[in-house]
């Protein structure tokens, strides 16, 4: 049931996919909150998501071609450090209390940007990694872990929300998306 754990190579991208996913998937509660503590706006709510997904539908007409014809290693860093940016910004704008909603839209928009070309990216390189005979159960687990943290994830961060404020699941977004980074590092070009 494991067996492509057993590439190291796959095992470090399954280690920053956790993370990853894991992030990306909480902080679609912890985005939703922020907008209604800033607008109590239900259509704030809508914006968000469109300024997320818009960005997202119009780079997946040319994503899977760019992902092909650029290194896949460099490309899930580039996103992630952009994902890693645009969390730290909104996080030093909670600190110093200067967040505003236009903020979270034009975030959202940078982040729907970076995820057409890391999605692709996370899922190409996994059949560089394993065995061709691995590459069924390789899917397997990352699609197990995908569907795993669109539940963990969000009732996680809205604990963490309730419990300790939307500055400290700033942080742990931030940290997560970090070592989302690291993990990648070791894996080959």
């Amino acid at each position: 049931m494991l067996r492509s754990l057993s590439s190291a190579e796959f095992r470090w991208l399954f280690y920053s996919n956790c993370a990853f996913f894991f992030v990306v998937q909480a902080q679609f509660v912890t985005r939703m909150f922020l907008a209604w503590d800033l607008t109590d706006s239900e259509s704030a709510l809508a914006t968000i998501g469109l300024a997320f997904t818009i960005p997202m539908i119009l780079g997946s007409l040319v994503s899977g071609a760019v992902t092909d014809r650029i290194d896949k290693k460099w490309l899930m860093i580039l996103g992630q450090l952009a994902l890693i940016s645009t969390e730290s910004v909104v996080l030093g704008l909670l600190v110093v209390d200067k967040l505003a909603f236009w903020h979270l839209v034009g975030l959202s928009l940078i982040n729907g940007c970076a995820f057409p070309f890391l999605m692709p990216a996370r899922t190409a390189v996994i059949f560089d990694m394993v065995p061709p005979a691995h590459g069924a159960n390789a899917m397997a687990l990352t699609n197990s872990l995908v569907s795993a943290t669109r539940i963990v994830g969000p009732a996680i961060m809205g604990f963490v929300l309730d419990f300790y404020g939307v500055i400290t699941t700033y942080v742990a977004a931030v940290a997560l998306h970090a070592i989302a980074l690291l993990f990648l590092l070791p894996i080959p070009k």
